[in-house]
């Protein structure tokens, strides 16, 4: 169930790459020098390592991402994102079976370049920094995890429509491998680096819209 949930951002991808591009267009060039900003909506599938806590308690559902970034095109840029997945608590000795589902929400920064391939494809890779929490209940009995996530992200975009001369729609998919680090969670010695460390990985899939 884990791997199909990967799976799907992939297909959507896929498909929306080949139902709606525009054959034969002439694309506007990836000039240098040119202020940009972008704005992303995606479905996000996300998995952690088993042989931790993360990997071994939850099962996570589909979430989104939203991203929003900006630079000027030649040189690195910036961006930020919101994220979040539902997942079903898996039986396990540290949470008593007081939870059911647990809320995954992260905010974060990360920095980028852009890499045209041709006039259509684009490859971006990523380094970024976020905050991710685990939410089990509801205030005012809520349980909190919180860990740091620092992640690399490789994402490719292809581009299928300008919408006018300054608004670019493109297709956009991206792979994900983090590192979690839970150093606030108090827990004793023997299950410290079960509880508090973590690696998971993620696929995205959406559409991008460029702003010249």
């Amino acid at each position: 169930m884990k791997k199909w949930i990967l799976l799907v951002p992939t297909f959507i991808f896929l498909g929306l790459s080949v139902c709606y591009s525009q054959e034969g267009k002439q694309w506007k060039k990836f000039d240098k020098d040119i202020f940009f900003s972008d704005f992303s909506v995606e479905l996000l599938g996300r998995n952690f390592k088993q042989g931790n806590f993360l990997g071994d308690a939850y099962q996570v559902n589909l979430g989104y991402r939203i991203n929003f970034d900006f630079g000027v095109s030649g040189y690195p840029g910036l961006g930020f994102y919101v994220s979040g997945n539902r997942a079903d608590v898996l039986e396990n000795q540290f949470l008593g079976g007081f939870f059911n589902e647990a809320r995954f929400r992260e905010g974060g920064l990360f920095v980028f370049y852009d890499l045209a391939l041709g006039d259509r494809w684009m490859v971006r890779p990523e380094l970024g920094f976020g905050n991710f929490r685990v939410i089990h209940g509801f205030s005012p009995s809520r349980f909190i995890l919180n860990y740091s996530h620092f992640f690399g992200k490789a994402n490719v975009q292809y581009r299928l429509a300008e919408i006018s001369e300054d608004f670019i729609l493109s297709a956009t998919i991206g792979a994900e491998y983090g590192l979690y680090n839970g150093r606030s969670i108090v827990i004793n010695d023997q299950d410290r680096n079960y509880i508090r460390r973590s690696t998971g990985y993620q696929i995205s899939s959406g559409l991008l819209l460029r702003i010249y």
